[in-house]
């Protein structure tokens, strides 16, 4: 609810600042005394149009303010997807500061569009007038005002048919596939049989795309690895100026210093572990580049099979559980259409008894019902078929 209205240098007045109340507020004066300039100035806070008459005459701005009150979880949710902040004990501040050029809007201290402002309104406030009314302005409210004068009893009602229309526009689009002839009918076997066929063909296992991937690098760069493999053992084994020569001159040359200053020893211990490391690092490499070969073979099978696989991707997926998870959703289709008759039969009596549960779902409420039951006002139902809009709302 609305519980301030603060305005300044407005058209004649000065500042005034009017709190409500809960229940009816009415103002009341003398002709001229405002009246028509404070609900006006509700509608320029809210986006309403601006003329250069209500900045007030001396003045360098006008400003108006209205501070709103919201309870409703719903409500406070909704201004929260429409970027509303720090919504403190649900007050919303909606403020319009009017320059001579141009105004400034914000909600809550934030700056808002036009639009945004205007959007959040609608959820605040209406404002009656002779031509105007906030919400109405907008088509997607209508049907939260007409669920809104609906009770309780009759929302579980529209969810119980809308449940049940759910299940009627499945089954209508499963009835859907059933809409060919025979030659049609045999294309879509055939086609199917072919994919099925073509999948189980390639023998597909998780993981293999990628070892396979692994395999073709390597192999695709097998001439960079084994010089750049080569390089690494000339360093570690060059007679005269190899690192592990320099490590075991190091080596020596502290062991030496060692027997006059045993606190060398500690230093001689590490020198003594990376020349062992470096022993083993040059024997790894060298068993690496004897045993390393390039099988010209393997590396076509590699490439043939990836380039496969890589088809089979574009055509029913981006990776081999896709595809795996495709040939199940296409074996299940197949299935159906080697039963196609049997199965159109089905779903088309479904079809009518999803209608006849559809139909029988009556909304009534302030009126009287399509059974002849008094309620005070209007009655709406379901009974002449499943395909029509219902509160405004297709169902």
């Amino acid at each position: 609810m609305l519980i301030n209205l603060h305005v300044k240098n407005l058209a004649l007045i000065e500042e005034a600042d009017i709190n409500f109340e809960n229940g009816l507020n009415i103002l009341t004066g003398e002709t001229g005394a405002g009246k028509s300039i404070l609900i006006g100035s509700i509608n320029v806070a809210l986006g309403g149009k601006v003329n250069g008459d209500f900045i007030r005459k001396g003045a360098e701005y006008a400003l108006c303010e209205l501070t709103f009150k919201v309870c409703s979880p719903e409500k406070i949710h909704q201004l929260k997807q429409l970027d509303v902040v720090e919504l403190e004990e649900g007050i919303v501040i909606i403020s319009r500061k009017i320059l001579p050029n141009r105004t400034i809007l914000k909600v809550n201290g934030e700056t808002k569009t036009l639009g945004e402002v205007r959007e959040i309104a609608a959820l605040l406030i209406d404002i009656h007038g002779q031509h105007e009314h906030q919400s109405l302005l907008y088509k997607k409210n209508y049907l939260a005002m007409i669920d809104r004068y609906a009770g309780q009893k009759e929302l579980e009602v529209k969810e119980s048919l809308k449940q049940e229309y759910d299940k009627y526009r499945m089954t209508k689009e499963q009835l859907s596939e059933y809409d060919m002839d025979a030659e049609q009918l045999n294309r879509e076997i055939d086609y199917l049989e072919y994919e099925l066929k073509e999948i189980e063909e390639a023998s597909l296992k998780e993981g293999e795309d990628l070892e396979l991937e692994a395999l073709f690098k390597k192999y695709n760069n097998s001439r960079k690895i084994a010089e750049n493999i080569q390089n690494a053992h000339e360093i570690l084994s060059m007679q005269d100026e190899s690192i592990s020569t320099l490590i075991s001159k190091v080596y020596k040359d502290i062991s030496y210093a060692s027997e006059y200053d045993p606190a060398l020893n500690g230093i001689l211990d590490q020198v003594r572990d990376v020349e062992d490391l470096m022993n083993g690092l040059t024997s790894d490499i060298s068993d690496y580049l004897s045993e390393m070969e390039y099988d010209e073979e393997q590396y076509a099978y590699v490439e043939e099979r990836l380039s496969f696989i890589n088809r089979l991707k574009q055509k029913y997926g981006n990776s081999i559980g896709e595809i795996k998870q495709y040939y199940q959703q296409q074996d299940e289709k197949l299935t159906r259409l080697r039963n196609y008759e049997e199965n159109k039969e089905k779903l088309m009596r479904r079809i009518i008894e999803n209608t006849k549960r559809c139909s029988s779902v009556s909304f009534c409420f302030h009126g009287k019902s399509n059974e002849g039951t008094e309620f005070p006002g209007c009655a709406f139902s379901n009974s002449g078929g499943t395909d029509r809009k219902l509160f405004g709302r297709r169902v």
